[in-house]
């Protein structure tokens, strides 16, 4: 029945919760000790360069006492300490220059595992919300190729995005009964040439249910229409942007299709209030 198909799914997001959850601890183990290894590695090099500059106090101390004592030496001893001294601070520079780059390759371990670790909570957050979701709504199931999405908090999604490169997802729907199963991802901030000015969203056609029952390759027309969130709904002036999206078999992955909306669009009239942000999804054809 169908109470039953909703309810196993729920468990499978359950346990895809759990994995992620598990990951994230993984993850956060590996940042750790990838910290605790660098804070090592420094320490080390921190103590060698003291103890080689430490010495390099020491030669200096002994040529001053041999210049003192010696005057009447020859030109050819002083030479000899100065062409050592050389030698010496050579030999410390090529280790501080070892040392910097070994913390920049660890500096970029930890960012790298920074931004997993943060997209992978992200989807566990994703994957909360859409839980969350199917069970306000109970055995009810999106089938009309309708979608509207409230994003929260976009201000802080925004930041998280421009530091980490975050990717949103919105809740699975499908275009009909028994139809291609669908889902709109979002990048606040942008992608490639397009980042940093406009936000960048890709309707997906994911593996589905019900594929091999399917017409493929798949062609579908949309509207993505960023909602006007004023008083007086008869006011409203949504922007509306209609996209086509392809895809030419079910077994066959194809590059993402990414459409734009420019910031200063979202940042207009009044898209953003109480800082959310809703997105409406309406398949045509």
């Amino acid at each position: 029945s169908l109470k039953d198909q909703v309810e196993l799914k729920l468990d499978d997001m359950q346990q895809h919760i759990n994995q992620l959850s598990a990951d994230v601890s993984y993850h956060q183990n590996q940042l750790n000790d990838n910290i605790i290894k660098l804070e090592e590695l420094v320490f080390e090099n921190e103590r060698l360069n003291r103890d080689k500059f430490v010495q390099i106090e020491q030669f200096l101390q002994e040529i001053n006492e041999d210049i003192k004592t010696k005057l009447g030496t020859s030109s050819d001893f002083a030479t000899s300490k100065q062409a050592t001294l050389d030698y010496e601070v050579k030999n410390v520079k090529s280790i501080v220059c070892e040392t910097e780059e070994r913390i920049d390759k660890m500096n970029v371990i930890v960012q790298d595992l920074d931004k997993s670790l943060h997209q992978t909570m992200q989807n566990i957050s994703d994957i909360e919300n859409q839980l969350a979701m199917q069970q306000r709504i109970a055995s009810v199931q999106n089938i009309r190729g309708h979608l509207i999405w409230r994003i929260k908090d976009y201000s802080k999604k925004l930041e998280e995005a421009k530091q980490y490169d975050t990717i949103l997802h919105s809740a699975m729907f499908s275009n009909k009964a028994f139809g291609y199963a669908l889902r709109l991802d979002i990048y606040l901030n942008g992608k490639g040439t397009w980042k940093g000015r406009n936000l960048i969203a890709c309707l997906n056609v994911l593996s589905g249910e019900y594929d091999p029952l399917l017409n493929w390759p798949c062609r579908l027309q949309a509207e993505i229409i960023i909602r006007d969130q004023v008083s007086i709904p008869l006011e409203a002036q949504d922007y509306v942007k209609t996209i086509y999206v392809r895809k030419k078999s079910d077994d066959y992955i194809q590059s993402n299709q990414y459409f734009h909306i420019p910031h200063k669009v979202i940042t207009s009239r009044n898209y953003l209030r109480n800082d959310s942000l809703f997105v409406e999804v309406k398949v045509l054809k």
